[in-house]
Protein backbone atom coordinates (compact mmCIF):
# COMPACT_ATOMS: atom_id res chain seq x y z
CA UNK A 1 0.00 0.00 0.00
CA UNK A 2 1.38 3.45 -0.43
CA UNK A 3 0.16 5.96 1.51
CA UNK A 4 0.64 9.79 1.08
CA UNK A 5 0.20 11.85 3.45
CA UNK A 6 -0.54 15.75 3.23
CA UNK A 7 0.86 18.30 6.33
CA UNK A 8 1.35 22.04 6.11
CA UNK A 9 4.57 21.19 8.14
CA UNK A 10 6.70 18.42 9.27
CA UNK A 11 9.18 17.07 10.94
CA UNK A 12 11.96 18.41 12.70
CA UNK A 13 9.63 21.40 12.90
CA UNK A 14 8.02 20.76 16.28
CA UNK A 15 4.44 20.66 16.71
CA UNK A 16 1.64 18.59 17.51
CA UNK A 17 0.34 17.92 13.85
CA UNK A 18 4.01 17.90 13.01
CA UNK A 19 4.76 15.31 15.64
CA UNK A 20 1.48 12.78 14.70
CA UNK A 21 2.57 12.75 10.98
CA UNK A 22 5.77 11.90 11.41
CA UNK A 23 5.29 9.11 13.98
CA UNK A 24 2.50 7.62 11.93
CA UNK A 25 4.16 8.29 8.94
CA UNK A 26 7.66 6.36 10.32
CA UNK A 27 5.69 3.51 11.78
CA UNK A 28 3.83 2.76 8.35
CA UNK A 29 6.80 2.97 6.50
CA UNK A 30 8.47 0.03 7.79
CA UNK A 31 5.70 -2.17 5.91
CA UNK A 32 4.45 -0.08 3.31
CA UNK A 33 5.20 2.81 0.92
CA UNK A 34 5.13 6.12 2.60
CA UNK A 35 5.09 9.78 0.53
CA UNK A 36 4.64 12.95 2.61
CA UNK A 37 4.04 16.42 0.78
CA UNK A 38 4.49 19.43 2.88
CA UNK A 39 5.53 23.34 2.66
CA UNK A 40 9.49 24.01 2.98
CA UNK A 41 9.46 26.27 6.24
CA UNK A 42 13.67 26.55 5.77
CA UNK A 43 14.14 28.00 2.42
CA UNK A 44 12.11 29.13 -0.80
CA UNK A 45 13.18 25.84 -2.50
CA UNK A 46 11.17 22.70 -3.72
CA UNK A 47 13.31 19.98 -1.79
CA UNK A 48 13.18 16.03 -2.02
CA UNK A 49 14.44 14.90 1.38
CA UNK A 50 13.88 11.12 2.49
CA UNK A 51 13.89 10.26 6.33
CA UNK A 52 13.48 6.86 7.84
CA UNK A 53 12.13 5.21 4.87
CA UNK A 54 9.67 8.01 4.14
CA UNK A 55 10.23 10.10 0.56
CA UNK A 56 9.17 13.83 1.39
CA UNK A 57 8.78 16.73 -1.00
CA UNK A 58 9.17 20.12 0.61
CA UNK A 59 7.02 22.77 -1.34
CA UNK A 60 8.22 26.08 -1.47
CA UNK A 61 6.36 28.76 0.73
CA UNK A 62 5.69 32.32 -1.17
CA UNK A 63 3.62 34.18 1.88
CA UNK A 64 2.48 33.22 4.78
CA UNK A 65 -1.22 34.27 6.30
CA UNK A 66 -1.19 34.16 9.95
CA UNK A 67 -0.02 30.56 10.44
CA UNK A 68 -0.63 29.19 7.08
CA UNK A 69 2.21 28.94 4.60
CA UNK A 70 0.96 29.41 1.02
CA UNK A 71 2.28 29.17 -2.80
CA UNK A 72 -0.29 29.75 -5.59
CA UNK A 73 1.54 27.44 -7.68
CA UNK A 74 1.50 24.45 -5.16
CA UNK A 75 -1.75 23.23 -7.18
CA UNK A 76 0.73 22.47 -10.07
CA UNK A 77 3.15 21.00 -8.24
CA UNK A 78 0.75 18.61 -6.13
CA UNK A 79 -0.53 17.76 -9.31
CA UNK A 80 2.65 16.54 -10.78
CA UNK A 81 3.56 14.65 -7.80
CA UNK A 82 -0.36 12.44 -7.70
CA UNK A 83 1.10 11.65 -10.98
CA UNK A 84 4.30 10.51 -10.50
CA UNK A 85 3.28 9.11 -7.19
CA UNK A 86 0.34 7.20 -7.73
CA UNK A 87 -0.95 6.73 -4.02
CA UNK A 88 -3.79 3.98 -3.00
CA UNK A 89 -4.83 6.21 0.40
CA UNK A 90 -4.23 10.12 0.77
CA UNK A 91 -4.23 11.18 4.32
CA UNK A 92 -4.14 15.43 4.72
CA UNK A 93 -3.97 17.25 7.98
CA UNK A 94 -5.36 20.24 8.73
CA UNK A 95 -7.04 22.51 9.84
CA UNK A 96 -4.00 24.62 9.05
CA UNK A 97 -5.90 25.29 4.77
CA UNK A 98 -4.87 25.72 1.71
CA UNK A 99 -2.06 22.35 0.45
CA UNK A 100 -4.18 19.59 2.35
CA UNK A 101 -7.40 21.31 0.75
CA UNK A 102 -5.13 21.56 -2.75
CA UNK A 103 -4.59 18.09 -2.76
CA UNK A 104 -7.83 16.54 -1.11
CA UNK A 105 -9.54 17.98 -4.18
CA UNK A 106 -7.14 17.09 -6.77
CA UNK A 107 -7.43 13.62 -5.56
CA UNK A 108 -11.47 13.56 -5.62
CA UNK A 109 -10.78 13.91 -9.68
CA UNK A 110 -8.44 11.37 -9.59
CA UNK A 111 -10.76 9.07 -7.49
CA UNK A 112 -8.35 8.19 -4.72
CA UNK A 113 -9.61 7.25 -1.21
CA UNK A 114 -9.53 10.60 0.68
CA UNK A 115 -9.00 10.42 4.97
CA UNK A 116 -8.59 14.05 6.80
CA UNK A 117 -6.97 14.26 10.24
CA UNK A 118 -8.21 17.17 12.06
CA UNK A 119 -6.18 18.31 15.10
CA UNK A 120 -7.79 21.20 16.32
CA UNK A 121 -10.85 22.44 18.61
CA UNK A 122 -12.29 26.01 17.40
CA UNK A 123 -10.44 27.93 15.29
CA UNK A 124 -11.65 31.67 15.99
CA UNK A 125 -9.22 33.86 17.32
CA UNK A 126 -9.48 36.39 20.17
CA UNK A 127 -9.08 40.15 19.33
CA UNK A 128 -8.17 39.26 15.42
CA UNK A 129 -11.46 39.83 14.15
CA UNK A 130 -10.25 40.03 10.13
CA UNK A 131 -8.89 36.74 10.41
CA UNK A 132 -12.06 35.44 11.98
CA UNK A 133 -14.29 36.44 8.91
CA UNK A 134 -11.53 34.30 7.18
CA UNK A 135 -11.92 31.17 9.27
CA UNK A 136 -15.76 31.85 9.09
CA UNK A 137 -15.84 31.27 5.27
CA UNK A 138 -13.20 28.71 5.54
CA UNK A 139 -15.35 27.01 7.86
CA UNK A 140 -18.56 27.40 6.29
CA UNK A 141 -17.68 26.37 2.65
CA UNK A 142 -14.17 24.70 2.38
CA UNK A 143 -14.06 22.67 5.72
CA UNK A 144 -17.99 21.52 5.13
CA UNK A 145 -16.71 20.41 1.30
CA UNK A 146 -13.94 18.64 2.62
CA UNK A 147 -15.48 16.86 4.87
CA UNK A 148 -18.27 15.74 2.65
CA UNK A 149 -15.28 14.44 0.34
CA UNK A 150 -13.36 12.32 3.29
CA UNK A 151 -14.22 8.68 3.37
CA UNK A 152 -13.80 9.36 7.09
CA UNK A 153 -12.20 11.96 9.40
CA UNK A 154 -9.78 11.06 12.08
CA UNK A 155 -9.62 12.95 15.59
CA UNK A 156 -9.08 12.93 19.20
CA UNK A 157 -9.34 14.60 22.38
CA UNK A 158 -12.46 17.12 22.21
CA UNK A 159 -12.17 16.82 18.48
CA UNK A 160 -14.97 14.56 17.90
CA UNK A 161 -17.45 16.42 19.76
CA UNK A 162 -16.55 19.59 18.23
CA UNK A 163 -16.74 18.40 14.95
CA UNK A 164 -20.21 16.60 15.53
CA UNK A 165 -21.35 19.50 17.62
CA UNK A 166 -20.54 22.66 14.96
CA UNK A 167 -20.44 20.65 11.85
CA UNK A 168 -23.54 17.98 12.43
CA UNK A 169 -20.93 14.83 11.53
CA UNK A 170 -22.07 11.67 12.30
CA UNK A 171 -20.44 9.55 14.37
CA UNK A 172 -19.97 6.74 11.70
CA UNK A 173 -17.98 9.57 10.00
CA UNK A 174 -15.52 9.96 13.11
CA UNK A 175 -12.63 7.55 13.71
CA UNK A 176 -11.05 7.96 16.49
CA UNK A 177 -6.86 7.71 16.61
CA UNK A 178 -5.37 9.45 19.79
CA UNK A 179 -1.85 10.20 19.35
CA UNK A 180 1.23 8.68 21.30
CA UNK A 181 4.20 8.56 22.74
CA UNK A 182 7.74 6.74 22.07
CA UNK A 183 8.22 6.12 26.14
CA UNK A 184 11.28 4.36 25.65
CA UNK A 185 12.79 7.62 24.43
CA UNK A 186 10.01 9.75 26.52
CA UNK A 187 11.24 8.74 30.09
CA UNK A 188 12.68 9.73 33.36
CA UNK A 189 16.32 11.14 33.02
CA UNK A 190 17.00 10.48 37.24
CA UNK A 191 20.44 11.35 37.00
CA UNK A 192 19.51 14.89 36.01
CA UNK A 193 16.21 14.64 38.93
CA UNK A 194 18.03 16.85 41.38
CA UNK A 195 17.02 20.19 40.20
CA UNK A 196 13.34 21.64 41.95
CA UNK A 197 11.07 24.68 41.99
CA UNK A 198 11.38 24.54 38.02
CA UNK A 199 8.64 25.38 36.15
CA UNK A 200 8.05 24.96 32.41
CA UNK A 201 6.15 25.89 30.04
CA UNK A 202 6.60 24.56 26.09
CA UNK A 203 4.34 25.26 23.18
CA UNK A 204 4.53 28.57 21.00
CA UNK A 205 5.35 32.17 22.00
CA UNK A 206 3.37 33.94 19.57
CA UNK A 207 1.02 36.59 18.95
CA UNK A 208 -0.80 33.84 16.93
CA UNK A 209 -1.00 31.58 19.78
CA UNK A 210 -2.33 33.85 22.79
CA UNK A 211 -4.98 31.29 23.32
CA UNK A 212 -2.27 29.56 25.22
CA UNK A 213 -3.01 31.38 27.92
CA UNK A 214 0.95 32.50 28.69
CA UNK A 215 0.07 36.06 30.07
CA UNK A 216 -1.75 34.05 32.97
CA UNK A 217 0.47 31.81 33.42
CA UNK A 218 3.19 34.71 33.52
CA UNK A 219 1.13 36.69 35.99
CA UNK A 220 0.90 33.39 38.48
CA UNK A 221 4.47 33.00 38.51
CA UNK A 222 5.43 36.77 39.35
CA UNK A 223 2.39 36.39 42.26
CA UNK A 224 4.78 33.48 43.29
CA UNK A 225 8.15 35.41 43.20
CA UNK A 226 6.89 38.27 45.10
CA UNK A 227 6.12 35.94 48.31
CA UNK A 228 9.32 34.73 47.79
CA UNK A 229 9.22 31.41 46.10
CA UNK A 230 12.22 30.55 45.27
CA UNK A 231 12.22 28.98 41.42
CA UNK A 232 12.90 29.47 38.01
CA UNK A 233 10.43 29.52 34.70
CA UNK A 234 11.58 27.86 31.67
CA UNK A 235 9.97 28.71 28.81
CA UNK A 236 10.90 25.93 25.67
CA UNK A 237 9.37 27.52 22.33
CA UNK A 238 9.89 30.39 19.41
CA UNK A 239 7.63 33.22 18.31
CA UNK A 240 6.74 36.89 18.03
CA UNK A 241 6.07 37.39 21.72
CA UNK A 242 9.81 36.22 22.96
CA UNK A 243 11.24 39.79 22.44
CA UNK A 244 8.13 41.77 24.06
CA UNK A 245 8.20 38.91 27.39
CA UNK A 246 12.27 39.24 27.76
CA UNK A 247 12.26 43.30 27.67
CA UNK A 248 8.77 43.28 29.71
CA UNK A 249 10.04 40.78 32.52
CA UNK A 250 13.94 41.76 31.68
CA UNK A 251 14.32 42.69 35.71
CA UNK A 252 13.62 38.90 36.64
CA UNK A 253 16.02 37.41 33.70
CA UNK A 254 17.64 35.27 36.70
CA UNK A 255 14.41 33.64 37.19
CA UNK A 256 12.33 34.01 33.82
CA UNK A 257 14.26 31.84 30.91
CA UNK A 258 13.75 31.86 27.49
CA UNK A 259 15.31 28.58 25.87
CA UNK A 260 14.30 29.05 22.71
CA UNK A 261 12.91 26.25 20.61
CA UNK A 262 14.63 22.49 21.45
CA UNK A 263 15.70 19.69 19.00
CA UNK A 264 12.96 16.99 19.39
CA UNK A 265 15.26 14.63 20.80
CA UNK A 266 16.09 16.92 23.88
CA UNK A 267 12.65 17.15 25.13
CA UNK A 268 13.25 13.92 27.67
CA UNK A 269 16.31 15.93 29.25
CA UNK A 270 14.19 19.12 29.35
CA UNK A 271 11.39 17.51 31.18
CA UNK A 272 13.60 15.96 33.78
CA UNK A 273 15.21 18.76 34.33
CA UNK A 274 12.00 20.56 35.56
CA UNK A 275 9.38 20.05 38.57
CA UNK A 276 6.39 20.33 36.56
CA UNK A 277 4.44 21.64 33.04
CA UNK A 278 1.97 24.22 32.68
CA UNK A 279 -0.42 23.90 29.97
CA UNK A 280 -2.60 27.53 30.64
CA UNK A 281 -4.70 27.32 27.53
CA UNK A 282 -8.33 29.65 27.50
CA UNK A 283 -9.81 28.62 24.54
CA UNK A 284 -11.46 25.23 22.99
CA UNK A 285 -8.57 25.63 19.91
CA UNK A 286 -6.49 22.90 22.70
CA UNK A 287 -7.84 19.97 21.44
CA UNK A 288 -5.31 17.65 23.23
CA UNK A 289 -2.09 19.05 24.32
CA UNK A 290 0.71 16.72 22.95
CA UNK A 291 2.98 17.88 25.53
CA UNK A 292 0.91 16.92 28.59
CA UNK A 293 1.93 13.38 27.35
CA UNK A 294 4.83 13.33 26.55
CA UNK A 295 5.84 15.21 29.99
CA UNK A 296 3.66 12.82 31.90
CA UNK A 297 6.28 9.88 30.04
CA UNK A 298 8.93 11.32 31.72
CA UNK A 299 7.05 11.28 35.13
CA UNK A 300 6.66 15.23 35.22
CA UNK A 301 2.95 16.36 37.13
CA UNK A 302 1.04 18.85 35.09
CA UNK A 303 -1.27 21.61 35.35
CA UNK A 304 -4.10 22.35 32.51
CA UNK A 305 -6.70 24.16 32.16
CA UNK A 306 -9.99 22.97 32.05
CA UNK A 307 -11.14 23.65 28.62
CA UNK A 308 -10.86 21.71 25.08
CA UNK A 309 -8.97 18.12 25.08
CA UNK A 310 -6.90 19.16 28.14
CA UNK A 311 -9.66 17.00 30.76
CA UNK A 312 -8.79 14.13 28.29
CA UNK A 313 -5.30 13.78 29.19
CA UNK A 314 -5.26 15.37 32.50
CA UNK A 315 -7.26 13.36 35.07
CA UNK A 316 -7.62 15.58 38.09
CA UNK A 317 -5.58 14.87 41.32
CA UNK A 318 -4.14 11.52 39.61
CA UNK A 319 -1.58 12.35 36.91
CA UNK A 320 -1.82 16.71 37.41
CA UNK A 321 -4.26 19.19 38.22
CA UNK A 322 -6.88 20.60 36.41
CA UNK A 323 -7.66 24.29 36.93
CA UNK A 324 -10.39 26.90 35.15
CA UNK A 325 -8.82 29.38 32.24
CA UNK A 326 -8.02 32.56 32.95
CA UNK A 327 -8.31 32.01 36.51
CA UNK A 328 -4.65 33.26 38.11
CA UNK A 329 -5.34 32.95 41.36
CA UNK A 330 -6.61 29.18 41.36
CA UNK A 331 -3.50 28.91 38.67
CA UNK A 332 -0.83 29.87 41.23
CA UNK A 333 -2.31 27.90 43.44
CA UNK A 334 -2.31 24.33 41.68
CA UNK A 335 1.39 25.50 40.95
CA UNK A 336 2.02 25.81 44.73
CA UNK A 337 0.14 22.39 45.80
CA UNK A 338 3.14 21.01 43.86
CA UNK A 339 5.46 22.70 45.21
CA UNK A 340 4.90 22.15 48.54
CA UNK A 341 4.00 18.91 48.16
CA UNK A 342 7.13 16.95 46.51
CA UNK A 343 4.90 13.18 47.55
CA UNK A 344 1.93 14.58 45.58
CA UNK A 345 4.25 15.84 42.82
CA UNK A 346 6.43 12.24 42.23
CA UNK A 347 2.94 9.84 42.63
CA UNK A 348 1.53 12.44 39.98
CA UNK A 349 4.37 11.57 37.72
CA UNK A 350 4.51 8.34 38.16
CA UNK A 351 0.87 7.79 37.75
CA UNK A 352 1.24 9.87 34.31
CA UNK A 353 3.66 7.71 32.89
CA UNK A 354 1.72 4.50 33.97
CA UNK A 355 -1.22 6.12 32.02
CA UNK A 356 0.56 6.94 29.10
CA UNK A 357 1.91 3.34 28.99
CA UNK A 358 -1.77 2.08 28.93
CA UNK A 359 -2.98 4.71 26.29
CA UNK A 360 -0.66 6.59 24.22
CA UNK A 361 1.20 4.06 22.28
CA UNK A 362 2.44 5.35 18.55
CA UNK A 363 2.64 1.60 17.81
CA UNK A 364 -0.90 1.13 18.85
CA UNK A 365 -1.98 4.34 16.59
CA UNK A 366 -0.33 3.51 13.66
CA UNK A 367 -2.03 -0.02 13.71
CA UNK A 368 -5.22 1.30 13.99
CA UNK A 369 -4.57 3.90 11.19
CA UNK A 370 -3.05 0.65 9.13
CA UNK A 371 -6.53 -0.99 9.61
CA UNK A 372 -8.33 2.22 8.47
CA UNK A 373 -6.49 2.89 5.69
CA UNK A 374 -6.48 -1.07 4.24
CA UNK A 375 -10.34 -1.19 4.13
CA UNK A 376 -9.85 0.40 1.10
CA UNK A 377 -7.57 -1.72 -0.45
CA UNK A 378 -9.91 -4.49 0.90
CA UNK A 379 -13.06 -2.98 -0.38
CA UNK A 380 -11.91 -2.56 -3.85
CA UNK A 381 -10.96 -6.14 -3.60
CA UNK A 382 -14.34 -7.22 -3.07
CA UNK A 383 -15.61 -4.86 -5.82
CA UNK A 384 -13.86 -6.14 -8.07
Amino acid sequence: MKVLFVAPYFYPKVGGLENYVYNIGKNLAKKHEVIIVTSNHINKHLKIDYLENMKIYKLPITFKLSNTPINLLWIFQVNKILKLEKPDVINAHTPVPFLSEITLFLARFKKIPLYLTYHSGEMKKENRSYLNVIIWIYEAFVLRAIFKLSKKIICYGSTGDYLGSRFGLDNNKIVEIPPGVDSKKFKKIKSLDKLKNNILYLGKIDSTARWKGLDYLFNSIISLLKEGYDLNFNLVGEGDMVDYYSKKYSGLSDKIHFLGPQKYDHLPIIFSQNSLLVLPSVTPSESFGMVLIEANSCELPVIGSKVGGIPYVIKNGYNGILVPPKDVKLLKAAIKNLLNDKSLSKKMGQNGRKMVLEKFSWKKSSSKTELLFGEVQTNENCSS
